[in-house]
């Protein structure tokens, strides 16, 4: 943003800019002086000292004492801001198959406390899984929180108001989140979990890859995907429903209702019942566990037989999969997460085998791809940073920020 003189007119708008600047740059550093906080936002140092001030008598900002000393401050050390933490909290967690986990963290960021509980959402309206959230917040903090955000499985608003579709939510579940907001009076976010898993991988990577994929492998197949550094979303929707791209019409049955989707191929369930010899139109009625899986490795690994089989089709599907987003965006890198990602390692000749023959571009494409175990840490976190930025815009555009020009 072009840097403006402080006897510059200046709009509301910039000036409520500028103050969501300095904000996020102490989500990437958690205590700055007023002289690094002008470095990091290219804000002179005249605008830096008016904001800075404005925030520390709104008690959003709070003065630390620096363990640096330099030349510059004589031996004294130099006095640092940072957030407080105090102003406000946040609830952050993830509503997946059976389970809803839940984080209280304080407004710069740190974990106060969390939960994990067993929710059953299957045949619960929406005013009925809001109240069991509700109830879980309050077990675990007394307090309102000002920003409550959730991953979950499925189809969201591009608005994160709503959820559009959910193969764990019946229909009259799907506005779950404005119940939720109403009985808890509290700002919801709602997003797909793949989407607060690519939060989480960018903010790790630091920014420092801009477009790379994320493949959930777990009670299903999603994917995540970050286009030019930002989270890529539809034109009303989360979109990316890679799971469910067709690989085989007709084939086997997915939680979806559909038969042939990827993940009736490729998801933990899938490679369950394939490699168990259950029916292909069956679908298990508790979630997979890790053991399950491990046990699957193992007979693969032995013999050649139905649990390979598994394999190779599960390898086949993902790589049609991947195909199909590659020809739409260009090869990316790919993480894959979750339980499921443990199986990388066995189908990653297939897998590729698979591109080479289904990605008509390129064929040979130059891919990266990384595996993460734990699926449900990297929700929470990508939850937690939705929640944090939102509250950061809700204190930038307060009315507090609409003073004349000579309060920058």
């Amino acid at each position: 943003m072009e840097q403006l003189s402080e006897k510059s007119p200046l709009s509301d708008d910039v000036r409520k800019q500028n103050r969501l600047r300095i904000l996020r740059a102490f989500r990437q550093s958690p205590a700055l002086s007023r002289t690094q906080l002008s470095q990091k936002t290219g804000l002179s140092p005249g605008t830096i000292s008016n904001i800075s001030t404005k925030l520390l008598s709104e008690q959003v900002l709070m003065t630390v004492p620096s363990r640096e000393i330099t030349a510059s401050t004589q031996g004294r050390p130099q006095v640092q801001l940072a957030l407080n933490p105090d102003i406000a909290s946040v609830v952050h967690g993830s509503l997946s198959y059976g389970r809803l986990t839940l984080c209280i963290s304080d407004y710069a960021g740190s974990r106060q406390t969390s939960g994990v509980e067993t929710l059953m959402t299957e045949g619960l309206t929406g005013r009925q899984i809001a109240d069991q959230i509700f109830g879980a917040i309050q077990r675990l903090t007394p307090d309102t929180a000002n920003v409550i955000s959730l991953g979950v499985q499925g189809t969201t608003t591009k608005t994160r108001d709503a959820v559009l579709w959910s193969p764990i939510l019946a229909d009259t579940a799907l506005e779950f989140p404005h119940e939720l907001a109403r009985v808890t009076k509290t700002g919801v976010i709602i997003e797909n979990d793949c989407t607060m898993i690519t939060r989480a991988l960018n903010q790790r990577q630091k920014g420092q890859i801009p477009t790379f994929g994320s493949v959930l492998m777990s009670y299903g197949i999603g994917m995540g995907l970050q286009v030019n550094g930002a989270p890529f979303l539809g034109g009303r929707s989360s979109a990316t429903e890679f799971g469910h791209l067709p690989y085989r019409p007709g084939g086997a049955q997915c939680r979806c209702g559909k038969t042939g989707c990827i993940e009736a191929y490729a998801s933990d369930y899938a490679i369950w019942r394939r490699a168990t010899g259950q029916d292909a139109g069956s679908l298990p009625d508790v979630p997979i566990s890790a053991t399950m899986i491990q046990t699957i490795i193992d007979r693969a690994t032995a013999t050649d037989g139905p649990d390979r089989t598994a394999l190779r089709e599960a390898a086949s599907a993902l790589g049609v999969g991947l195909a199909t987003m590659f020809t739409l965006f260009d090869p990316f890198p790919v993480v894959f997460i979750g339980p499921g990602s443990a199986l990388v390692s066995m189908l990653e000749q297939e897998l590729r085998n698979s591109l080479r023959e289904n990605f008509r571009v390129q064929q040979r494409p130059n891919l990266s791809f990384q595996t993460e175990t734990e699926e449900t840490a990297l929700i929470e976190q990508g939850a937690a940073i939705a929640a944090l930025q939102s509250l950061d815009q809700q204190i930038a555009y307060s009315a507090a920020a609409s003073n004349s020009a000579s309060n920058l």
